[in-house]
């Protein structure tokens, strides 16, 4: 499972349940409820908090993905479950990601937060999406990482996965005011046939990021729908290999 959320975590952690409001309808979560339904038991109805699961981490190489099936800074989740889980990470020795589509909700506990964290928002493009979901918009979560960034000495990051079409020097200016100290950039593992850019243009992107910050290259292919105004392609096995040089 590690593997697969990012290639820098070595555990994941949940012990938020219920379900989380935003719902994306990309996400893979979805898949997991729908086949196993024990998860459906817990990744349904109003969030609860699972406290059999805050047993401190105290490997101090671990990097846990905190709640990767669900968001604890979604609306929906109270703040005692929320202040909960942050005295959990605190009293753990490992480093944790938190990662939300709601970030705003980073700044009502910014004095509450342990060191030992990394704060992240998934943000697919500097352009809006709105049929995709519910969470706040990509323009949105931009904006307030920025702001985040003005508000804390804490390492933030970007999840740019699975990455939608968007409009390159926007994009790239947007990421390097947020500072992040690492991004991920990857494609929709699902064959969702999203509005993808090309290939050819997301390299271009990951050039450019790597001029200020570390880039985590995830999937990386042809757009299985290109936006109609862009042709370009390379070969898949060419353009990876590019990318990993």
């Amino acid at each position: 499972m590690a593997n697969k959320v990012f290639p820098f975590i070595t555990k994941t952690v949940n012990p938020l349940g219920g379900q989380c409001p935003h719902r994306c309808s990309y996400c893979w979560r979805h898949q997991l409820v729908n086949r196993f339904p024990v998860l459906a038991e817990r990744y349904l109805g109003s969030c609860w908090l699972d406290e059999s699961r805050l047993k401190p981490l105290n490997n101090p190489d671990d990097f846990v993905f905190l709640c990767d099936m669900t968001d604890l800074m979604a609306i929906t989740v109270p703040d005692r479950i929320i202040e909960r889980v942050l005295d959990f990470v605190r009293d753990s020795k490992a480093k944790f990601l938190i990662q939300t589509k709601n970030p705003q909700r980073f700044f009502d506990f910014l004095d509450y937060m342990p060191n030992n964290v990394v704060l992240s928002s998934s943000i697919e493009s500097n352009r809006n999406y709105p049929s995709l979901g519910k969470a706040p918009s990509q323009k949105e979560r931009l904006e307030t990482m920025t702001n985040l960034r003005h508000a804390t000495d804490l390492p933030l990051f970007i999840a740019i996965e699975p990455i939608l079409d968007f409009d390159l020097k926007s994009f790239v200016d947007h990421v390097r005011r947020v500072a992040p100290s690492s991004v991920v950039v990857g494609y929709d593992n699902y064959n969702h046939k999203m509005a993808e850019p090309s290939l050819a243009k997301t390299l271009k992107f990951i050039e450019q990021l790597e001029t200020f910050t570390y880039v985590h290259k995830k999937t990386l292919r042809n757009a299985l729908r290109k936006p109609e105004f862009e042709n370009e392609s390379l070969p898949v096995q060419e353009a990876v290999n590019q990318a990993q040089n």
